[in-house]
């Protein structure tokens, strides 16, 4: 049947909103762009997500006359009890639907089709995802219909009806329990297996579709014979017998055991055993009898009769008890409370108490209870399948949120559940695709008398639910008939060797005229003992071909019909049969009276027809014969009357045909004697119409006998012209849908033009009468127009409905009827308190009355923001620039960028962007930033309209400036005796710095009059103060005239700031201190050479603020993004902030704006469900990005007071080129002297911004190497500044070349150094000169450092011995080495370089004793045994004598040229040539060398590359490259043992002189070798 048209006599109320635009949950699928992104953010923040309950429907007996005809049963409370409980065990259950809760609606069917029908609307209407109901079969059809067409999936977890099968009828409906069509398959396979081959059928006429659609076709094509028999329930629903339904049965009975049959297969009623076994019983054939066997469906078995009798079989649902079973019962008492009716009450039906009252929502009560009057401690097995139902829906909606589907969408739900399969406490549960029923596997069973259990002979398969009509179960088990134990011990016989009166003729018994035709139907296959043949046998003759079967055309002719009279039982004819020629295959034979057969005049008699077969009667069939005229609703000629049919009728007697009803007029039945006039809400516009057709939505009949309906659209109207009116009006009337409550639903059949209404999405105008279009903002739903949620209006004059949108504070316009606002609230998009009133935060969006904590937050906001003034002028009062710590600029500055992002955020609130919460509130908080007086509740103070807000939000911006003057008066007045012009660049740091961080508030609340958001009827209202239209009020243009006037602030603030960028060069190459003074505010933040990037922050916040005024939400994010973007990659690339902390934190803090804004964008026009998962997203960036304001505060606290242990020792502060490999040198002595580390700028300094900061905060000595070009290097004067100034331990060592700072160059240091950098770190002329006089009155460390082989003492001075350690004297003793280093003694840093090459050549060396280098820097050096000679070549090394005669010592020995100087110029021809002319050769050679050996010994040396080894500037990796370079150059031979020291000399600082290995790594200094194997091992490790 097609669904639509079961509608058409009902009332069929439109589907709810919530039923067709519902909001996705789990799914992005309404995304309008980025679709995949919103399912990747679903799936990633499921568990983030603020929990969304999902409904599901409850249709069930609730109510009912009484406890006895099963209403008030114990299944049916038990069964609501498990379906709370479901819903409370998912929701526990954090695996399944994370953060969706389950919630319920309940509807009564009250056991009826029409009250389930009634429910099945009312909880669709309420948006339930799915409807779990109903109890009973009969009462499901009209909801399943409905639910269908509403696209509404319904579970039934007890109906088991096989006409519920039907999908076209029911595609929405499925079933978790079993239909009765399996075990109706299931009981012809038994049938067949056990070997039977007829049966009779005895069916209850309202179990009729099972034997129609599954029964007789399975038995037809398993070749099985049977004749069915009908019976009515011969007893009520409470067991009482109907005695007229006793009578009919026992007659059936008759018929039955007449036609022969041995195996009754019988359906229906449980409560129909006992009349059946009574009524068989009496003929010998009940369910005790060894010759009948009985094989019963599912309801007649549940009888507690039957299991107790002696042959009786039947197919079971098979679902053996599992574990979850034994669970589930286990933990039964320990969820559900005991009902005790002497305690609880006993059930009321008309409250629904104990069970379905006020209460029955509550999942934490959960009934035991029991047919008695207490609970039993066990579940209802019903119930069971109830309990099983939610989690089926709950397995289907969770794995279609995982798919990122709509849970909402029937459709898509419905194809889930039915690819559902888990395993319940019922067993496994699954479904059949085809019939949308649960699969349940089979037993078959045989009562056993007075045993507990029945006999179980044998399981099908899943196979078997699933078996097709036309065929059998494939794959079943086989019974074996001869292994079951039959109480006679034999299997029954079916009949078939019987005699062959066993048929019996079925024919409709009727009035027959005489002469008319009619037919005899012979079901051939159970006339005979063998099946006819279909068709003749292929080869005639054949008689193998022919001997399984019986020729039909022989057997027909064998038929005999005889006539009788039944009231003399006189035999009126006898004909033979004729061989029929039309399809034998039926059986049907047609036979006609033979005119004047029963006589002229003859009044009607009875005839029987007695039908036999070879002489033996078979069966005989009554009719009526009658010669009357035609009667009053007949026509026809005299013997030949024919009832008129539907359509027609005859109002008198002999009439020769039936009048046609005329239109407007219909007669629905046969033998019509008049047709009536279609009822008011009816028509037919056609002649002979058997039924008046409602009107359809749109139109009403307001009369009788109507042939059309009117139009509601043709109504009397003023029209203005709209197009589509047709398609726009409907028809509706008021259901109920529940108790008390009443909604409109569209009718067919109206009968009043009262019943018009527009149809969805359209409204009655009250001025034209037309329906016009619903609009944003409005629900439309026939004659009920209401608000949407966030939306707030009326009914204007020209009565059109105006519309405002409430923008992102939804809760202040709930929605509902019209002038609707949240409670408090009043005025334009509910945007103002009632007077005495202030916003509350609960619930949202409503005002409550005002307190005295209001007023008392106005007073702290004021307090706090002057206190906050006070602070910050007071900070910048006590700073001296030079002395700026970085660990408090890292908490202020940090604090001015958080400040930033939150205004930001501000401006994201400010974007016409949907924000729930969380997000909403955190937006909400950044009001307090952005000058929003409305967060002090000014109402509480005074009656503040729109202009005096905003007039006070800009005062605020103006008092701040006059507040800081007069702090600032006050303080130089007091503490600085009126100087007020040496103390204004405090007022210009304060202020600017004000400006700076609140840039975007100020500027976004000036411009707060051009923000203007449009509405649904066109207006335009300012977006920060709702109550005033844009452009069309005096207080608008008041306003804006405010703006233009206080608006060049902020911009003359911007030109002033570009401007001092611009000049800031210029002044620090003039050295004007007191102008980095005034505007210290702009430039101490960022590096030198990012000094303009303040001015880049304000045009920045400039812009963002900017964007508020664009109205197109797009063209506010596009360009929002960009300049988020930009600032990011330009943050990134530049490093601007002096801190590399804060270039860090202004990353991530740019970085998570454009993320937020981003989320925002793709939800923009998106439903609740996709902004809850973008809500909590944007919650937790905040949050996180808000986080790092507490932890660099607190790590710049740290840094600045907490006492800790200074990261460096030492900081060596020397000129490079004057001292640098000396101050390598030193480095290495007091590292190997000390655990902590030495500052050394080659290998320490990677930021040079921050050299100054180090000084001032991780140092504990600083050590001032003196040369005489120390002082001209500006970064080393700032080093002793920092020094100075902070306090630092101070030394001062005078190197050879050492000059003390005289009074005129510290006089005109400004004029002889460039002092740029000096100046950008705060640093003035007077600040240096005052450092420098301080350096020269410092004592210098007392130490002979005119060698740097004395290092030693200079460690023991730095380190604070109490004396000067004596350096023994190596020129004593007679030195043995193989290897020498030759250096230039009289250069000062190349004997540095020496000592640096050996120290670092010692450990590669440690594993070969006898080629420890020896340093040579005079003749008295050259050991003995000396065959290898590293030269340091260094300028000027060739012009010294000693230098020369050490190297032209031996012509013979092997040499390597190490180049320590990167300016080193290598020796030219005319330089030797120039030695040779002076004399100079033979002075350093001697006379009796020979001169041209200096030449040769050149010549040779120079032959060899040279390995650079330039210590001066070097890191410390480099350097040790270079050595290991050097290191594998030497020679590997050994020298004569004679010629091996045992001693070879170390440095002075070594911790041990035995060995010569200079241990460097602080990981191995702690353990030195002892032996030459320990050496060895300790080389090779290290080496590894």
């Amino acid at each position: 049947q097609d669904p639509a048209s079961s509608f058409g006599s009902f009332c069929a109320p439109a589907l709810p909103h919530s039923a067709t635009a519902r909001a996705p949950v789990g799914t992005m699928s309404t995304c309008k762009r980025g679709r995949w992104l919103c399912a990747l953010l679903c799936v990633v923040s499921l568990s983030s997500i603020e929990s969304l309950e999902v409904k599901l429907g409850y249709l069930y007996i609730q109510s009912g006359p009484s406890k006895s005809n099963g209403y008030g049963n114990s299944w049916v409370q038990e069964s609501f009890s498990q379906f709370k409980l479901g819903l409370r065990d998912v929701n526990a259950d954090a695996s399944i639907l994370p953060n969706v809760t389950l919630g319920l609606e309940l509807a009564d069917t009250a056991g009826s089709e029409a009250k389930a029908m009634e429910g099945a609307m009312k909880l669709v209407s309420q948006g339930v995802a799915g409807i779990v109901g109903t109890g009973y079969s009969s009462a499901l059809p009209g909801a399943g219909v409905y639910c269908s067409f509403s696209k509404v999936p319904m579970v039934s977890p007890g109906s088991t009806l096989v006409g519920l099968s039907d999908k076209s009828r029911f595609p929405f409906v499925l079933r978790s329990i079993a239909s009765d069509a399996g075990l109706l398959k299931a009981i012809a396979v038994l049938v067949v297996d056990v070997g039977w081959r007829r049966a009779g059928l005895l069916i209850n006429k309202q179990s009729i579709d099972g034997a129609l659609q599954v029964m007789m076709p399975a038995l037809d094509a398993s070749g099985i014979g049977y004749t069915l028999l009908l019976y009515d329930s011969p007893a009520r629903p409470d067991g009482a017998p109907i005695v007229e339904n006793l009578a009919k049965l026992d007659k059936t009975m008759g018929l039955l055991k007449a036609s022969g049959y041995r195996i009754i297969i019988a359906d229906g009623l449980g409560r129909d055993v006992p009349g059946l076994n009574e009524s068989a019983t009496a003929l010998g054939m009940g369910m005790q009898s060894l010759d009948y066997a009985w094989v019963v469906a599912r309801n007649l078995w549940e009888s507690a009769l039957v299991p107790q009798m002696r042959q009786v079989l039947s197919a079971r649902p098979f679902n053996p008890l599992s574990a979850r079973q034994a669970w589930y019962e286990s933990r039964w008492t320990s969820v559900t409370k005991l009902w005790d009716e002497s305690i609880d009450g006993g059930y009321n039906s008309s409250t629904g108490l104990p069970f379905f009252g006020a209460g029955a929502k509550d999942l934490a009560t959960v009934w035991d209870t029991d047919y008695a009057s207490k609970g039993d401690g066990l579940p209802d097995s019903w119930g069971m399948y109830v309990y099983d139902t939610v989690w089926l829906y709950a397995h289907a909606m969770d794995a279609l949120m995982k798919k990122g589907k709509d849970i909402f969408d029937g459709t898509l739900l419905r194809e889930q559940l039915l690819k559902t399969r888990f395993e319940g406490v019922t067993g496994e549960i699954f479904f059949d695709r085809s019939s949308q029923d649960r699969m349940e596997s089979v037993k078959f069973v045989l009562s056993s008398m007075g045993a507990s259990e029945p006999h179980t002979l044998g399981q099908g398969t899943e196979n078997l639910t699933a078996w097709n009509l036309a065929g059998p179960c494939s794959g079943c088990s086989s019974i074996d008939a001869t292994s079951i134990p039959w109480p006679g011990g034999a299997v029954p016989s079916d009949g078939r060797a019987l005699d062959p009166r066993n048929s019996w003729v079925a024919a409709p018994p009727r009035a027959l005229p005489e002469g008319a035709a009619f037919a005899v139907l012979l079901t051939a296959r159970d006339s005979f003992e063998r099946a006819p043949c279909r068709e003749p046998c292929a080869v005639p003759g054949n008689e193998d071909g022919c001997s399984e079967c019986l020729n039909l055309f022989a057997a027909l002719g064998a038929v005999n019909i005889t006539f009788e009279d039944a009231s003399t039982n006189r035999s009126l004819s006898a004909v033979t049969a004729p061989v029929p020629t039309q399809d034998v295959s039926s059986g049907e034979m047609a036979f006609a009276f033979v005119g004047g057969l029963l006589g002229a005049g003859v009044e009607d008699r009875s005839v029987r027809v007695a039908v036999a077969y070879r002489g033996m009667r078979l069966s005989e069939l009554a009719l009526h014969l009658s010669s009357e005229a035609c009667r009053v609703g007949q026509a026809g000629s005299r013997g030949n009357c024919q009832a008129c049919v539907p359509g027609r009728a005859s109002a008198a007697r002999g009439l020769a045909a039936c009048n046609a009803c005329a239109v407007g007029t219909y007669q629905a039945t046969f033998g019509g004697s008049e047709c009536a006039p279609c009822l008011a809400g009816h028509f037919t516009d056609a002649l002979g119409s058997s039924d008046c057709q409602a009107c359809s939505a749109g139109r009403f009949g307001d009369l009788l006998g109507q042939s059309e309906c009117t139009k509601c659209s043709d109504l009397d109207k003023a029209t203005s012209g709209r197009p589509g009116q047709a398609e726009a009006w409907t028809t509706a009337a008021l259901v109920e849908t529940s108790p008390g409550r009443a909604e409109y639903a569209k009718v067919m059949g109206a009968t009043d033009k009262a019943a018009c209404s527009c149809t969805e999405g359209y409204y009655v105008d009250g001025v034209s009468g037309e329906c016009a279009p619903c609009g944003e903002g409005l629900v439309c739903r026939l004659n009920d127009v209401k608000l949407a949620p966030g939306y707030a209006g009326g009914y204007a004059s020209d009565g059109m409905v105006s519309v405002f949108s409430c923008g992102q504070d939804v809760f202040r316009c709930p929605g509902g009827e019209m002038e609707m606002c949240a409670e408090g609230r009043l005025g334009i998009a509910c945007s103002a308190c009632e007077d005495g009133m202030t916003p509350a935060d609960d619930p949202p969006g409503t005002c409550k009355d005002c307190g005295r904590s209001d007023l008392l937050l106005l007073i702290i906001a004021v307090f706090a923001a002057a206190a906050g003034v006070v602070i910050l002028y007071a900070a910048f009062d006590r700073q001296r620039r030079a002395m700026q710590n970085h660990g408090l600029l890292l908490s202020t500055m940090s604090i001015g960028i958080t400040v930033t992002l939150i205004q930001q955020l501000g401006i994201i609130g400010m974007l016409t962007l949907k924000l729930p919460e969380p997000a909403r509130s955190v937006v909400e908080f950044t009001k307090v930033f952005m000058f929003d007086l409305e967060v002090f509740r000014l109402n509480c103070v005074a009656k503040v309209s729109a202009f005096s807000s905003f007039l006070g939000e800009v005062a605020v911006i103006l008092v701040f400036p006059a507040f800081l003057c007069v702090t600032h008066a006050v303080v130089v007045l007091a503490f600085y005796k009126g100087h007020f012009g040496r103390r204004l660049h405090i007022l210009y740091c304060v202020g600017g710095s004000i400006m700076l961080v609140f840039l975007i508030s100020i500027v976004t609340t000036l411009l707060a009059p051009f923000q203007c958001s449009a509405h649904p009827n066109g207006e335009w209202t300012v977006h920060a103060y709702p109550s005033t239209l844009c452009w069309n009020s005096s207080e608008h243009k008041s306003m804006v005239l405010l703006t233009v006037l206080a608006f060049p602030l902020p911009l003359a603030f911007l030109g002033a700031c570009i401007y001092v960028t611009r000049a800031l060069p210029k002044e620090i190459r003039r050295a004007n201190i007191g102008f980095l003074e005034r505007y210290h505010f702009l430039f101490f933040r960022f590096k030198p050479e990012c000094h303009y990037y303040a001015v880049v922050l304000m045009i920045r916040s400039l812009c963002i603020s900017l964007l508020t005024i664009i109205p197109k939400l797009a063209i506010q994010i596009t360009l929002l993004q960009g300049i988020l973007v930009s600032s990011l990659l330009v943050t990134i690339q530049q490093k601007p902030w002096r801190i590399g902390h804060l270039n860090t934190m202004e990353s991530v803090y740019t970085a998570a704006t454009c993320s937020i804004v981003f989320l925002c964008a793709l939800v923009a026009n998106a439903d609740e469900g996709d902004l809850q998962i973008v809500a909590w997203v944007v919650g937790i960036f905040i949050v996180a990005a808000l986080l790092a304001l507490p932890l660099a505060v607190g790590y710049g606290l740290h840094r600045r007071f907490m006492p800790r242990r200074k990261l460096y020792r030492h900081f060596l502060c020397h000129h490079k080129a004057a001292a640098g490999v000396f101050a390598r040198l030193l480095k290495y002595a007091l590292t190997e002297s000390s655990t902590r580390d030495v500052f050394l700028d080659s290998d320490n300094l990677y930021n040079l911004d921050l050299l100054f900061d180090i000084v001032a905060n991780e140092t504990e000595t600083l050590v001032v190497l003196g040369t005489k070009q120390i002082f001209q290097r500006p970064w080393c004067v700032g080093e002793m500044t920092k020094a100075r100034l902070g306090a630092i331990n101070t030394k001062v060592v005078e190197l050879p070349d050492y000059e003390p700072l005289q009074d005129a160059f510290i006089h005109n240091f400004a004029s002889e150094v460039n002092m740029e950098c000096l100046i950008e770190n705060g640093m003035d002329i007077a600040l240096v000169q005052d450092t420098l006089r301080w350096i020269r009155g410092l004592p210098p460390v007392v130490c002979d450092c005119s060698d740097p082989v004395l290092v030693a003492d200079l460690v023991a001075c730095l380190e604070g011995a109490p004396e000067t350690r004596a350096i023994k004297s190596t020129r004593t003793q007679r030195l043995e080495a193989s290897i020498g280093i030759l250096v230039d003694s009289s250069n000062f840093e190349g004997v540095a370089s020496a000592l640096v090459l050996r120290l670092l050549l010692a450990p590669a060396l440690v594993q070969a004793q006898h080629l420890q280098p020896h340093m040579l820097k005079d003749r008295s050096d050259k050991p003995e045994g000396m065959f290898f000679l590293v030269v340091v070549c260094t300028n000027g090394c060739f012009m010294n004598h000693d230098f020369l005669w050490l190297l032209c010592g031996d012509e013979s020995m092997d040499m390597l040229p190490v180049v320590a100087e990167e300016g080193f110029r290598f020796p030219t021809r005319d330089l030797l040539d120039g030695l040779r002319a002076g004399g100079a050769a033979a002075l350093a050679l001697g006379d009796d060398r020979d001169p041209e050996a200096l030449s040769r010994v050149v010549t040779k040396l120079f032959k060899e590359i040279a390995v650079p080894f330039s210590p001066q500037m070097a890191a410390d990796s480099a350097l040790r490259l270079s050595a290991r370079q050097v290191s594998a150059r030497l020679p590997t031979r050994k020298a004569p043992p004679s010629r091996v020291p045992s001693v070879v000399g170390a440095l002075p600082w070594s911790r041990s002189n035995s060995t010569g290995a200079i241990a460097l790594d602080k990981a191995d200094s702690s353990r030195q070798p002892v032996n030459g194997e320990e050496i060895v091992e300790e080389q090779e490790s290290r080496h590894i």
